[in-house]
């Protein structure tokens, strides 16, 4: 909490520490919106639906809340808003209760050392109370959506935690997080990140010290990292929770290595000015520039006016969806799948038949010909959802065009349309090269 600030007479007699703690907070404050505003990973997922970032959001909600003296404000209104939205955050994604685990043992150890035994009875009493209040909110969105009882928070547990199947989306070393995730969701602020965790950046006392934010901040970030690296599958999101604690702690490591690097404060501008613009730099090109035809290609869709059929063969997820589009008004609108195969939760042999599992992308791009026999038609004559007839528009990468459609196409009364520039270069692939939107003409 921001102390209070008087103005009577004890900060006018000629002590100057108020206005040098404000001027400090105001640096503090702008290095923080610097740092966060040219982070080119937030521009990257706080654009996008992913449930991570409503994670990330509502966690820095709580985290600003959350009682950081150790139990002085327990009884507040401020902590109990806070555990709201911490519990919410638990229930969009179950992994985020390591975050609050370690708060709260921080929290019930330091009002135990007290011995604030009350105390310790109105936080569970709120824990209590609190939870009852959103898990009622989230079963009725549950209801509400689902049209019957159910409780998606054990899915996510058994496909996520107690089966191999989250392993269908890749795996990583366990290095993953430690050399690739924290440097891509940090950027420009890695050093002052690595200095902050490093370094300590309270003033407390050594009997104090367990109790201080920054080393709960601290256990938070190194456990999180720890606990995640021990799964198979590891994505960049799945840490997002913790970047405002990221930011937290660079913004202070970078404040310690100014005071430091005083005399070199010139330079140190430099550096950090090219830095920032790099970054500011990749923060475009990946939001403005890099696969920016595939969110072009389904605006342009929307604006066509009337569209029987749209078709996508690409590797799933590919492509915005309703997002952009925004139709309803197409009749027949499909594109190629990879559902995970959740027929294999509760099989004790899982381990070893997802090996062997194909979804229909991985059909497609093993054998393209016996693929586009199979599942093209000119008309369709049953309800088998694996058979498409080919559509009024067809969407592809440039990679399949060139591979085959390019050639497969020929004889067809499909014509190109319209290209739109995707990416200079890709690490999948399947996904090279420009958008490229097929029309079928009614005659050739």
């Amino acid at each position: 909490m921001r102390p209070h600030r008087s103005d009577d007479k004890e900060n006018t007699d000629g002590n100057n520490n108020s206005d040098h703690y404000y001027c400090t907070l105001e640096q503090l404050t702008l290095v923080a919106n610097i740092i966060s505003m040219t982070n080119f990973f937030n521009w990257f997922a706080m654009t996008r639906t992913f449930v991570n970032s409503f994670e990330m959001a509502l966690t820095s909600i709580a985290l600003c809340y959350w009682d950081w003296t150790g139990g002085s404000y327990v009884n507040s209104r401020a902590f109990s808003f806070s555990l709201f939205w911490a519990l919410m955050a638990c229930f969009v994604r179950v992994s985020n209760g390591l975050i609050w685990f370690i708060l709260g043992g921080f929290l019930i150890l330091s009002i135990l050392k007290r011995r604030e035994f009350s105390k310790f009875g109105t936080l569970f009493k709120k824990i209590i109370g609190i939870f009852l209040i959103v898990f009622t909110i989230n079963v009725v969105l549950d209801y509400y959506f689902y049209g019957y009882l159910i409780f998606p928070i054990f899915r996510f547990l058994k496909f996520n935690f107690t089966s191999p199947l989250s392993q269908f989306y890749g795996t990583a070393p366990w290095n993953f997080y430690l050399f690739q995730g924290i440097p891509i969701l940090t950027g420009s602020a890695l050093i002052p990140l690595l200095y902050g965790m490093r370094h300590s950046l309270s003033s407390r006392t050594t009997s104090e010290i367990m109790y201080a934010p920054f080393v709960q901040m601290k256990f938070v970030v190194l456990l999180n990292i720890i606990i995640f690296s021990t799964l198979a599958h590891k994505e960049f999101r799945f840490i997002y929770s913790l970047q405002p604690l990221f930011l937290v702690i660079a913004t202070f490591g970078y404040h310690k290595i100014r005071l430091i690097l005083s005399s070199w404060s010139k330079v140190l501008n430099i550096v950090t000015s090219l830095i920032v613009g790099a970054t500011m730099l990749g923060a475009v090109t990946m939001s403005m520039y890099h696969e920016s035809g595939v969110i072009s290609v389904v605006e342009y869709l929307h604006e066509i006016p009337h569209i029987e059929s749209v078709g996508f063969i690409m590797p799933c997820h590919s492509t915005p969806w309703q997002s952009h589009l925004h139709r309803n008004d197409i009749k027949d609108l499909w594109s190629i799948s990879c559902e995970p195969p959740i027929h294999l939760l509760d099989d004790p042999e899982a381990s070893y038949k997802l090996k062997n599992y194909m979804d229909e992308s991985d059909y497609l791009y093993d054998d393209m010909p016996k693929f586009l026999k199979a599942h093209m038609v000119d008309h369709k004559g049953s309800q088998d959802t694996d058979v498409h007839e080919w559509p009024q528009y067809l969407v592809i990468f440039q990679h399949l065009d060139d591979k085959l459609m390019h050639d497969y196409l020929k004889a067809s009364t499909y014509i190109e349309e319209k290209r739109f520039f995707n990416s200079l270069g890709h690490w999948d692939s399947r996904r090279a090269g420009d958008v490229i939107l097929f029309h079928k003409s009614s005659s050739k």
